[in-house]
């Protein structure tokens, strides 16, 4: 193969690495655009929640917490740190969930502020 050939060849292929690099990186930009845009919808939504009785803020992400929730005997119960608890009704939100799985939020003591229920047809 003659020199000229040779450079023009490998100029080639370092062009098209540098492309196809360049891609790579605007889609790790583009999801990593995606994931912020999404945990600000998901904080946002979380600080929408408000307590059924009393309107006041449920509190924030920091309090709500993904759980398992069961209906039971005509009643929601949910794990609350790690125990099974019933939800009193004037707790329960008429919210769909944001993802379809249930959430509590909850104090340090387990003093329940708000519940989500599950969505169903998720």
């Amino acid at each position: 193969m003659s020199r000229p050939l040779t450079i023009a060849m490998t100029s080639l292929i370092v062009l098209l690495g540098c492309a196809a690099w360049g891609v790579g990186i605007r889609a790790e930009d583009r999801a990593a655009t995606q994931d912020r845009a999404m945990q600000e919808d998901r904080g946002a939504w979380f600080r929408s929640l408000k307590q059924p009785v009393t309107g006041m803020s449920c509190c924030d992400v920091s309090d709500c917490r993904r759980t398992e929730a069961d209906w039971r005997g005509g009643q929601w119960w949910a794990k609350v740190q790690d125990s099974w608890t019933p939800i009193p009704p004037d707790k329960q939100l008429q919210k769909l969930s944001i993802d379809g799985d249930a959430y509590v939020c909850s104090g340090p003591r387990g003093t329940i502020y708000c519940f989500i229920p599950p969505s169903m047809a998720m």
